[in-house]
């Protein structure tokens, strides 16, 4: 891991890289860091249903977004969980994962999109273990199981075990793991 954080740059990876598309890859690559689940650890959302590669490789590249993604688990690392330590008044080193499939069909889990997300699921699982407490996987549609199934082999067992399926009548489950205030439209 210390040569592919020296080869990638993560040590100075916040400060070093302007990610200017920022803004415009969120609209395309939905996801973000959304308040803190009921222990205080930092919730990430993501919607995969919203990515839109067509409009993402209008401004961007695989490269850059790959980069963001790891500039962004770095800031994590280094800002968003000493914040979520600070404010729970506990050490805080994972977070709550949230899925959202809505609008995910076949279609969209194919090719490029799953390219993406087997990169950064592979540069997690490598280089920035264990900080995913619990991943929740909302709005799965019926074919999602199929999906699923071809994406976790892409995972090592111990993060298998984090993920949970919810079944379409989520809330309350989620409301178990997040206060109603960080559950608010994201």
């Amino acid at each position: 891991t210390i040569n592919w954080r020296t080869k990638v740059g993560a040590y100075t990876i916040i400060d070093d890289f302007d990610f200017h598309e920022a803004e415009s890859f969120f609209k395309y690559y939905p996801e973000n860091f959304y308040g803190v689940c009921r222990q205080g650890q930092p919730v990430y959302i993501q919607r995969p249903g919203g990515i839109d590669c067509t409009k993402l490789w209008e401004f961007t590249t695989l490269d850059r977004s790959i980069k963001h993604h790891i500039q962004r688990q770095e800031s994590y690392v280094n800002q968003i969980l000493p914040a979520a330590s600070i404010s729970s008044g506990k050490i805080q080193e994972q977070s709550i994962v949230i899925i959202d499939m809505e609008g995910v069909t076949v279609s969209t889990l194919t090719g490029e999109v799953t390219s993406i997300m087997r990169t950064i699921m592979k540069i997690d699982q490598d280089h920035y273990p264990e900080l995913m407490d619990k991943c929740l996987i909302i709005n799965a549609p019926t074919t999602f199981r199929i999906i699923f199934s071809m994406v976790q082999v892409f995972l090592d067992a111990r993060t298998q075990k984090k993920i949970v399926l919810l079944p379409r009548d989520f809330r309350e489950e989620l409301l178990k793991h997040i206060s109603p205030e960080n559950l608010e439209e994201r």
